[in-house]
């Protein structure tokens, strides 16, 4: 079968690419018809949304090289040649360790945990622990609502942890993959994965469905524990942009009586969320939207937990209904009042991934976790053919890479056949990076089109209107005077092309800027 994988980032990148397969031994084909190294380990269970079901018994698992905002093709076939297949060792006696180019994690026998990352670049080793722990919904009282779809409020306080005892693990290690699987319990287990070539830990869990026979409701959260000082702030990204500084408690301006210390100090962390001090940075970017902390722990300090998963069996009367409780079945709600809405049968299950990075604060930190971030959300994507040699088995749409710092949103043909929408981001943020977040240009010459660029405007960022028919307001601050935006805020609109000879387009740090590209 041949294999077509897009790449949207404007940078070339190497990555790992898991297919599964129905035997242990393949072998892969670069579109020279060179053989690429493949390791073939056991898949991991199969899951539905609501319980197991059949699958492919293997994963093989290759390196993969595509261009910037381009493809490249692979061919997969069965045979003898190419594929390893490691023996899965099960460590229950002495602690065990994985390790790639970047880290190594050390997993203590007497817990079975996590217990410790190593960044071996900057020789930084710290004691982490990760497990999985799950708050006791509130049932609510009187003037107390219960947790549920828009209320998390936890009873109490303090959660409770997931295995009664040290989970099972299996070690795999190969030469493009070191793992460790975990068993937490019956509904909770999870992989822990360095990758050849990777500076990241991902972590990819499955959970559910969660056990509610005891009439208690549940909301599993990974913790992850440290000696990180952070001292009662944590930063959690807005929309994954912008990293905004939460703080314990906050209130400049009254008094809080606090009593939720938990759900009170929960942000939305749509990307990424970190913990740091003046010695070492923990980020932890997920693949969907969570709700999580990194002030939880005593006095706000050392502790960084996300929400993977809930079954609440209260409805929390704003507006659902229902209580959150996903299961496989309910009986229709057909108005008749007998016995509608009940749900019955498995409970949801979630398969998830985090990716972290331990590394030192600041730049070191930022030049890591922002291009992760990328990654993250813009995944290789994959696309199968018959095992017949494509008529264009490579391509790129940038004549030259763009900086780390730039990527292209949008790349959108309109209606109009000569009319592309065209939306370019800087991906570092004012003052993380001495160099990568300074305002960058970048030359429209290096998009690859069939025709000549004509013209280009600036619009806003809906690419509704010109931007240059915007009224532009002059904030007046407080205290502060008239408010001088940043030089690279007070750039007159982009106007490009054959007209006036220029194609630079200057971005400034998390700055977007939609164009509206006219060709011949």
């Amino acid at each position: 079968v041949s294999l077509l994988l897009w790449n949207a980032l404007a940078q070339p990148r190497t990555a790992l690419v898991e297919v599964p397969v129905a035997g242990p031994h393949v072998s892969v084909l670069d579109r020279f018809g060179a053989s690429q190294h493949v390791q073939v380990l056991p898949s991991l269970p199969s899951v539905s949304n609501y319980g197991p079901q059949q699958g492919a018994p293997y994963t093989a698992v290759f390196a993969v090289e595509a261009p910037a905002l381009g493809y490249t093709s692979y061919t997969l076939r069965t045979g003898p040649a190419g594929g390893v297949e490691p023996s899965p060792v099960r460590a229950l006696q002495t602690d065990v360790e994985i390790r790639n180019e970047y880290y190594r994690l050390r997993f203590c026998a007497k817990t079975g945990l996590l217990c410790e990352i190593t960044d071996l670049r900057a020789q930084l080793s710290l004691p982490v622990e990760q497990s999985y722990y799950w708050y006791n919904s509130s049932t609510g009282g009187k003037h107390s609502p219960p947790s549920g779809a828009y209320i998390f409020r936890p009873d109490p306080d303090t959660p409770f942890p997931v295995a009664t005892r040290a989970p099972t693990l299996e070690v795999l290690r190969g030469p493009l993959v070191q793992e460790v699987r975990q068993v937490f319990s019956p509904w909770l287990s999870q992989r822990v994965r360095l990758a050849k070539g990777q500076q990241r830990v991902e972590v990819l869990y499955t959970v559910g469905p969660i056990p509610a026979e005891d009439g208690w409701g549940r909301e599993v959260i990974s913790r992850w524990t440290t000696p990180i000082r952070n001292d009662g702030v944590c930063y959690t990204d807005s929309n994954g942009r912008e990293m905004q500084r939460r703080r314990r408690d906050p209130r400049p301006t009254w008094d809080l009586n606090q009593t939720q210390p938990v759900a009170g100090n929960y942000y939305p962390v749509t990307t990424a969320v970190y913990i740091a001090d003046d010695r070492a940075q923990l980020s932890v970017l997920t693949d969907s939207a969570q709700g999580g902390s990194g002030l939880t722990g005593p006095q706000g300090s050392g502790v960084l937990e996300l929400m993977v998963h809930r079954r609440l069996l209260r409805d929390d009367g704003l507006g659902v209904g229902e209580p959150l409780n996903e299961t496989e079945f309910v009986t229709p709600y057909d108005g008749q009042g007998h016995g509608e809405g009940q749900h019955y049968g498995a409970g949801l299950v979630v398969r998830g991934e985090h990716f972290v990075t331990l590394t030192p604060p600041g730049p070191r930190a930022a030049e890591v976790w922002r291009p992760l971030q990328d990654r993250v959300y813009a995944p290789l994507q994959t696309f199968f053919a018959p095992a017949t040699p494509l008529r264009v088995p490579f391509a790129t749409f940038l004549a030259a890479p763009l900086p780390p710092s730039v990527q292209v949103m949008t790349l959108e043909r309109l209606a109009q056949p000569s009319k592309v929408l065209l939306r370019l981001s800087h991906q570092y943020g004012l003052g993380e990076h001495p160099y990568w977040s300074q305002p960058w240009s970048v030359d429209l010459g290096v998009l690859r089109f069939p025709r000549p660029l004509h013209n280009c405007t600036e619009t806003s960022l809906s690419g509704n209107q010109p931007k240059g028919s915007m009224p532009r307001p002059e904030w007046q601050v407080d205290r502060l005077g008239q408010w001088q935006a940043h030089a690279w805020r007070r750039l007159p609109p982009v106007q490009c092309g054959r007209p006036t000879g220029v194609n630079l387009v200057s971005l400034g740090p998390l700055e977007i800027k939609t164009l509206l590209l006219d060709f011949e």
